[in-house]
C-alpha cells in the first residue's frame, strides 16, 4: 500500500535539503522553550532595559539582585509586569522633590511619574524594603496605560516568578547571547 498517492506534488531533493535546516532550526526552539523558558518582547513601546522584538531566556529560582530584570505578580495585581529591582531588603526608599532616594542614592524621574506618585502617596512616602522583599519601580506610571497603576511595589520573594537571564533572539545580533541577569548563587 502505498502511503503517498501519485497525485501528490513529489518533492525533490534540493526542496529537502533548503527545508531540512529551517526544521532543525524549528525543533531547536522548541527545545529551548522547554529548557530556556523565552519571554517574547514583541510589544512598540520599550520596557527600560528590554528591547523589542526580541526573545530572552528566563530562569526561576535563584537569587534575585538589585538590577535584575524580573517577571513578578504585584500586591493586588492580576496580571504578571516585567520590570527591573531597584531595592533588597534593608534598603530605604524616599520620594524627593526631583525624583525618589534610594538608601540616599537621588535619582531623579520623569514628571508625570513624579506628579501621579506624589498625587497617590503624598510628597512624603517613604519606606524600608522588609526582610525576603524587593523594590520594584514602574518607570511607566503616570502614563494612562492599561495595568500602569502603581508607582513602586514591595514584592514579596514568593510573588517573583522569573528572572530575565539571557538574549536569545534579536534583530541586533551582537547582542545574541548577551547575559543581563547577575551570578544566580549570590549577587
Amino acid at each position: 500500500m502505498n502511503l503517498f498517492p501519485s497525485t501528490w506534488p513529489q518533492i525533490d531533493r534540493r526542496t529537502r535539503t533548503g527545508v531540512a535546516p529551517w526544521l532543525l532550526l524549528l525543533a531547536g526552539f522548541a527545545a529551548l522553550k522547554g529548557l530556556l523558558n523565552p519571554l517574547y518582547t514583541s510589544f512598540d513601546r520599550t520596557i527600560e532595559g528590554l528591547e523589542t522584538k526580541t526573545i530572552y531566556a528566563r530562569q526561576s529560582g535563584g537569587t534575585v539582585c538589585v538590577g535584575d530584570m524580573v517577571t513578578f505578580r504585584g500586591t493586588g495585581q492580576r496580571r504578571n509586569h516585567i520590570r527591573r529591582v531597584n531595592a533588597a531588603a534593608g534598603e530605604s526608599f524616599s520620594l524627593t522633590p526631583r525624583g525618589y532616594a534610594i538608601s540616599g542614592s537621588t535619582i531623579s524621574a520623569d514628571e508625570n511619574w513624579l506628579d501621579a506618585a506624589k498625587e497617590k502617596f503624598g510628597d512624603t512616602a517613604s519606606i524600608i524594603v522588609p526582610e525576603d522583599h524587593y523594590l520594584i519601580i514602574n518607570s511607566e506610571f503616570g502614563r494612562n496605560m492599561r495595568g500602569n497603576d502603581w508607582a513602586f511595589d514591595v514584592v514579596p520573594r514568593e510573588k517573583i516568578r522569573n528572572r530575565v537571564t539571557y538574549i536569545l533572539v534579536s534583530r541586533d545580533l551582537s547582542s545574541i547571547g548577551t547575559r543581563l541577569a547577575q551570578d544566580a548563587f549570590g549577587c
